[in-house]
């Protein structure tokens, strides 16, 4: 030993050329792996907290999709579109029958088989679609993008109905709007889930003019409420669109092109995309890559899945990574096997080289926030009609939201938009009218100022304007 000590064998600058290369060419073989073992250490595996097989639906017979209805009443729909239309529509829909085009009504007509199908496909039971076994990111959802279309002329049409005084015919395109929404979102998917809230937006907005119609009994407007409350009980829960996210987010990344997802080849020559497919697979597997973002994105589902689906007033506090949601954990509860600390997570969140890249965006904010807003027009939207229906006893709208309880409601409901667990606002206005709303994403309550529903961004709170008497309309011949 003293020997080898004295040659300095151990002294790099004692090395000969060859040896220098030998060590050159084993720290060039190893350092992938050290690298790759050192990015996969800051983030420790954890089961999937959900089973597979039980998130993955089963396929449907075409005679039980809807979407395949959907799809013929689009067809049908294609044969009588034009310009015009679609821009009267449009403005019929947004600005509450203001500006109704007397030229919709024969459209209309021409459109009464798309309609008749896009009404039969609501009443029908189940939705199918792309597949989570093998659907991923670049999945076209074509036929969601579709609905709402039809939707806007659903909506159309019940604006018609309720001009010539039919309104029971004008609930059922209502309803089957309501009905398209919970379809839209049955899949899973993150653009399914945003596209079913924009198609209860509108419906909640019809649903909200009809209820003014005065001849609607209160029995009616009490029937209407059930079915508003039972289609909203059946939306698609917030932890099932996580798991539907990871699942597509899983398949994209065992892609063979998985890393020209990641990062597209923008403006580069196509004829060495095989030797740059070859590098960029090497490069992300020597950071981790794809196995260290499914391990976050598992992580993110720990963390996220007993609290995403509770009201605001009753979740515990977040950690905001972007637009990420890292909820704190429960001190008295063992954690699972590996899960990381809620600020390891963040810190882990925050240092992935794909922290921004919409790959892991993901259990995030975005589709929360999106939520409660849907939460809020629902809980604005029973007030309304609950109002409608004391108008109809008592001839005016109530002076506050608690005349409403026993009655009408079981007790004054909550905001869903507000963590503190503060009630809906509710004012009667001079002119007879009322307003009900909630404080909005902003978390400011600006007075009821609801939304316009004209694009304009001027909506601050969200809500309802509940007039005691229906603008007079010139019925329909």
């Amino acid at each position: 030993m003293q020997r080898f000590f004295r040659r300095g064998w151990w002294k790099p600058w004692n090395w000969s050329t060859r040896t220098w290369v030998l060590a050159i060419f084993v720290s060039l073989l190893i350092s992938p792996l050290i690298t790759r073992w050192c990015c996969l250490w800051q983030v420790p595996d954890v089961a999937l907290p959900f089973d597979v097989n039980d998130a993955i639906r089963p396929e449907l017979p075409a005679d039980q999709d809807a979407f395949v209805r959907y799809a013929s009443a689009m067809k049908l729909a294609g044969r009588h579109s034009v310009g015009w239309a679609n821009d009267a529509m449009n403005a019929s829909v947004d600005h509450d029958s203001l500006d109704w085009d007397d030229r919709l009504d024969q459209w209309l007509i021409d459109n009464a088989r798309a309609l008749d199908e896009f009404r039969v496909a609501g009443e029908m039971e189940h939705a199918g679609g792309p597949s989570l076994k093998t659907a991923d990111l670049m999945t076209g959802v074509s036929i969601h993008q579709e609905l709402r279309y039809l939707v806007r002329l659903a909506a159309t049409e019940a604006l018609r109905s309720e001009r010539s005084g039919d309104l029971e015919a004008a609930w059922q395109m209502h309803r089957a709007n309501l009905n398209c929404a919970r379809h839209a979102e049955k899949p899973g998917f993150p653009i399914g889930f945003f596209i079913g809230i924009a198609i209860r937006s509108v419906a909640c907005q019809g649903i909200k003019r009809w209820a003014e119609d005065p001849t609607l009994t209160v029995d009616r407007l009490q029937a209407a409420r059930s079915e508003v409350s039972l289609a909203f009980s059946k939306r698609t829960l917030l932890v099932d669109v996580a798991k539907a996210e990871y699942l597509t987010l899983r398949n994209t990344l065992t892609r063979h092109d998985a890393p020209n997802i990641m990062y597209p080849n923008w403006e580069m020559d196509g004829s060495i995309e095989p030797q740059l497919l070859v590098a960029k697979r090497f490069l992300l597997w020597s950071a981790g890559q794809p196995e260290l973002t499914l391990r976050l994105a598992r992580q993110l589902l720990l963390n996220n899945a007993d609290q995403i689906d509770k009201p605001l007033r009753f979740r515990r506090k977040t950690i905001q990574s972007k637009t990420r949601l890292v909820f704190e954990l429960d001190p008295s509860v063992r954690r699972k096997s590996g899960q990381l600390k809620s600020a390891e997570l963040y810190r882990a969140l925050l240092h992935s080289i794909f922290n921004g890249h919409y790959l892991l965006d993901f259990c995030g904010s975005h589709l929360d926030i999106s939520r409660q807003r849907d939460d809020a027009r629902h809980a604005a939207l029973d007030v309304v009609l609950a109002s409608q229906q004391y108008q109809r006893i008592h001839g005016e709208f109530p002076a506050s939201i608690e005349q409403l309880v026993p009655t009408f409601l079981d007790s004054v409901p909550f905001d869903p938009m507000d963590a503190l667990g503060a009630p809906l606002r509710y004012r009667r206005e001079a002119d007879g009218t009322a307003v009900v709303w909630s404080i909005g994403e902003d978390r400011i309550d600006d007075g009821g100022h609801v939304q316009l529903n004209d694009g304009s961004g001027n909506d601050k709170d969200i809500g309802y304007r509940i007039r005691q008497k229906p603008r007079l309309e010139t019925p329909t011949p």
